[in-house]
């Protein structure tokens, strides 16, 4: 019995050693202190490089950015400096302009009243012309007046214009045409086509058939219908000649000078 229990014990305890022994081969290693710092210290290192990089790389693009800002403003120094002696040119001939312009001044205010007086004879004489798109006529030479008595325009300007205005007068006198314009009829406006013979004779046609022309009364114009069917026809082979371009010829019209038409 003793024999067994003993022989029974030296075999776990054998069996406990070869235990012991294999969880001792299985146990990690003690880890070296030294070899981690190693470790750590070679990473911080390469970021302290990273960073060292990185801040080189800044220092470098602020310094350009220094240069560029220290070159723009060398720019503008140059172009202010510039800018200045070309505002001085421009003062100094503005007061050679304002120096010219007194003189000047004196001359075209002296012409106000001489192109006034031309405007009111142009005036007068528009107002007793030919009723051929009078109101218009009438409408551009006011306008003239009123930019002379404001000093909007100068008289010389103004002057031109007049110039211009009757030069278109003259040419009235010379041509003859077919237009439209708005036309009194027995006291009614109409628009109406218009046939101008220079500015002596104005015949018209209304869109619902009737003709005429414009008759001076009492000074002044109006326009009349005519009631005879044959002066109605004569009328209206005008207005076709007119139509076909034809100018120059034999026309039979209705007296439009003589009172009455006859």
């Amino acid at each position: 019995m003793r024999f067994s229990l003993h022989t029974s014990f030296r075999r776990r305890s054998a069996a406990f050693v070869v235990c012991l022994l294999i969880f001792g081969f299985a146990l990690p290693a003690k880890a070296d202190p030294q070899a981690d710092f190693a470790k750590r210290l070679v990473e911080l290192r390469n970021e302290v490089d990273e960073l060292s990089g990185e801040l080189e790389n800044k220092k470098r693009n602020a310094e350009e950015r220094l240069r560029s800002v220290s070159r723009q403003r060398s720019d503008l120094a140059a172009q202010i400096q510039r800018e200045r002696f070309r505002i001085k040119r421009l003062t100094q001939s503005l007061e050679s302009v304002k120096s010219k312009n007194s003189d000047h001044g004196d001359l075209s205010a002296g012409l106000i009243p001489a192109v006034r007086e031309s405007l009111e004879i142009l005036r007068a004489r528009v107002k007793t012309s030919l009723p051929f798109h009078r109101k218009d006529r009438l409408s551009e030479l006011d306008e003239m007046l009123r930019h002379l008595e404001s000093g909007r325009m100068p008289p010389e300007k103004v002057l031109m214009r007049l110039w211009a205005f009757t030069d278109d007068e003259l040419r009235l006198t010379k041509e003859s045409g077919l237009y439209r314009q708005p036309i009194v009829l027995d006291g009614n406006e109409v628009l109406a086509e218009v046939a101008r013979i220079g500015m002596v004779m104005l015949f018209f046609m209304t869109p619902d058939g009737q003709a005429g022309f414009a008759s001076r009364t009492d000074g002044d114009w109006e326009f009349r219908a005519v009631s005879d069917p044959a002066d109605r026809e004569r009328i209206s082979r005008l207005f076709e000649s007119f139509k076909k371009q034809i100018r120059v010829g034999f026309f039979e019209i209705p007296n439009a000078l003589a009172k009455g038409g006859k």
